[in-house]
This record gives structure tokens, sequence and C-alpha cells, in this order.
């Protein structure tokens, strides 16, 4: 492994942890109010699938695998956040046909 390669897997994996813990606030959020308003479903679906596909490509290329274990932690924390956002915008919409 080359200088350079050491580094990019350094600034890949800060990356990836940064990211990993972006997520927490959210979902703790989520989960404390009950709530998913001022949540955009359009971005969190967007963003989702756009980390999907670069686990996805990173595992098809049989990059390091400690790099693919944190982009597919990403895709979960992600899906968690679209799925809890998106059950609360249901039971809004649920509770206003009431």
């Amino acid at each position: 492994m080359t200088n350079l390669h050491f580094w990019g897997n350094i600034a890949q994996a800060l990356g990836s942890f940064t990211l990993i813990y972006s997520f927490f606030p959210q979902i703790y959020k989520l989960l404390k109010l009950k709530n998913s308003e001022g949540i955009s479903l359009q971005y969190w679906t967007i963003l989702t699938v756009g980390v999907a596909c670069i686990a996805i490509n990173l595992t098809i290329n049989k990059v390091n695998i400690f790099i693919q274990i944190t982009q597919w932690l990403n895709v979960v924390l992600a899906l968690i956040v679209l799925l809890i956002s998106s059950k609360y915008k249901r039971e809004v919409k649920e509770k206003k046909k009431l």
C-alpha cells in the first residue's frame, strides 16, 4: 500500500465515522419527540439511495472490508431515519383525518 492509499483510507474512515455520528442526534430527536415535522422524506430517500449505491460499488470493487462495513452502517442508519420519519408522518396524517 502506498503512502497515498494509506491517507486515502484514513480520510475515508474519518468521513464515514463523521457521517455515522451525524445520524445519532436525528434518530434521538425523532424517538424522543415522536414527531418528524420539518424533516424532508425526499431528502432522506435520496440520501439513503445514494449511500446504498456507494456501498454497493465498494462491495463490488472489493474495497477494504473496514471501509465497506462503515459504509453499510451509514446505509442502515439512513434507512432507520427514513423509516422512523415516514412512520411519524403517517401518524400525523391519520390524526388529522380523525
